[in-house]
């Protein structure tokens, strides 16, 4: 029921006006980011990046984002477009008691590369984000040295990254999405967004007792159509024409393409014959 990702077409370049991007740095920011995020931050050496998730007190996602500690006690953030405020405000109810503190002057520039890895200078810190062609992350010192970078490159889409993300397992998270999801109904528990491992943090006690005791019935699916004019109210359907879901989110690929998500339940994956669409062609369906 799966197809692989296709290569990208031809290596091209975001730079931090495509998505948020935030500095937390301190004393204290480690231990302050700990207790507040799914992924542990402990572990984390410089120059490498995880992704995680932020919770409420009710295990609800209101932020999911890339994480890069560019050095001891200094961390930046890169998350969709609009969730920068989101998560700040959530945050800083616990981060007065912490040595640390958020800043939109990061002191550097952000280059996400979607394809191949440029040759990067000396100066740049490189972080792979997921598997290959999805991106390469590179943090220069200052917006001069994107220059040279940003000419070998073809302009990218924020959108085409975010498709590309979604067939890799990244749920797309947008302003829409704060507060619906627990991490389990979005399978970040599946791509390295939780650990099971550290200690306490905001919202774990719910997401523990949904992995240790949690049944699941649905599983949140990526989907992909052509011969599709638009995936908005597209519904699903089993081989006996029951509906058994719909798309709720979609991002398109152009041509009439496009890639989607659906919870689905788990009996209609464990058959060989792809669910049938209202509309347009499914060709490919699998977990998130």
């Amino acid at each position: 029921m799966t197809k692989p990702l296709p290569a990208a077409a031809s290596p091209s370049c975001l730079t931090a006006a495509d998505f948020a991007v935030l500095r937390l740095s301190g004393a204290d920011a480690t231990r302050g980011l700990q207790g507040q995020l799914t992924c542990d931050v402990a572990a984390l050496p410089p120059g490498a990046t995880t992704p995680g998730a932020a919770l409420t007190n009710k295990g609800r996602a209101f932020a999911l984002f890339w994480l890069l500690k560019l050095a001891e006690e200094s961390y930046v953030f890169v998350l969709n477009q609009g969730l920068g405020a989101v998560l700040t405000a959530q945050l800083r109810q616990y981060l007065p008691f912490y040595k640390c503190r958020f800043s939109d002057a990061c002191d550097g520039a952000m280059l996400l590369c979607v394809g191949a890895a440029p040759v990067a200078p000396t100066a740049a810190t490189v972080v792979t984000l997921g598997t290959a062609p999805l991106a390469t992350l590179l943090w220069l010192p200052c917006e001069a040295a994107l220059a040279p970078l940003t000419a070998a490159f073809a302009p990218g889409s924020a959108e085409r990254w975010l498709a590309d993300a979604l067939w890799l397992g990244h749920f797309p998270f947008a302003l829409e999405d704060v507060e619906r999801y627990t991490p389990q109904e979005l399978r970040l528990d599946q791509h390295g967004y939780v650990s099971y491992e550290k200690g306490c943090y905001t919202g774990q006690e719910i997401v523990a007792r949904m992995h240790y005791r949690g049944t699941v019935k649905k599983h949140l699916c990526r989907l992909e159509f052509d011969e599709l004019e638009t995936a908005s109210g597209v519904t699903l359907h089993d081989a006996s024409g029951h509906e058994i879901g719909s798309v709720f989110k979609a991002l398109p690929l152009g041509a009439a393409r496009w890639r989607a998500l659906a919870f689905l339940p788990v009996e209609a994956l464990n058959t060989a014959a792809l669910p049938q669409a209202s509309a347009g062609r499914l060709y490919a369906c699998a977990p998130l």
